[in-house]
């Protein structure tokens, strides 16, 4: 709520002004102090304000990246088979705003150049995650897909693994193929065709 200023407001506040920084001639060191003191407390409201500013800006840009890298609402399916093709149709239908990126996820390990990191993958349609996900809609826009096996990746794993766009990334999945007489980690090599930036270490790696 806005407070008005009146008429009693003004000649009050022009009261105390004179009053304290009133300047004395029999006590000149008096005035200076007291201005050094108005001045010290009116520099102390500018910098606090100033901060308040700097972290209101700096929690609402943390706040945006956060969410945008997490979906704000997921669907999980409570029985198996639950969310299918039907169920997630009669929501377009009831919810024509409702804005969906289907997505499949799991645990990695991904390789190149002789680097090994953990990897968080999710599998996902571009063309539906872009809409939903500014962060990697930059990326798709700016990358060169051409095939089923393309992995857009963050900067902070393109960085440690030397994965730049066009070079090839091996994932190691936790699900174990037979080769002859054992079993191996499933393996399969992605083309790197883009890398994201989301402004947060944790997700780019």
């Amino acid at each position: 709520m806005l407070h008005k200023i009146t008429g009693i407001d003004r000649r009050f506040v022009r009261k105390i002004v004179r009053h304290y920084l009133h300047y004395d001639k029999e006590n000149p060191f008096i005035f200076i102090a007291a201005l050094l003191a108005f001045l010290g407390i009116a520099a102390g409201v500018m910098v606090l304000m100033i901060a308040m500013g700097i972290m209101n800006g700096t929690q609402k840009e943390f706040e945006k990246k956060l969410f945008v890298m997490n979906y704000p609402l997921t669907l999980l399916p409570i029985e198996e088979g639950a969310l299918n093709r039907t169920t997630i149709e009669t929501i377009k239908r009831r919810f024509p705003n409702f804005r969906m990126s289907p997505y499949y996820t799991t645990q990695a390990i991904a390789r190149a150049n002789g680097e090994v990191q953990g990897v968080l993958l999710y599998g996902v349609d571009f063309d539906k995650e872009a809409v939903i996900n500014e962060v990697f809609a930059k990326a798709y826009a700016q990358s060169n897909d051409t095939g089923t096996f393309d992995a857009i990746i963050g900067e902070g794993l393109s960085i440690e693994t030397d994965a730049g766009v066009g070079k090839k990334l091996t994932l190691y999945f936790t699900r174990e193929s037979p080769a002859g007489f054992a079993t191996l980690p499933l393996q399969k090599r992605f083309l790197v065709t883009g890398i994201f930036k989301s402004g947060l270490n944790a997700y780019d790696k």
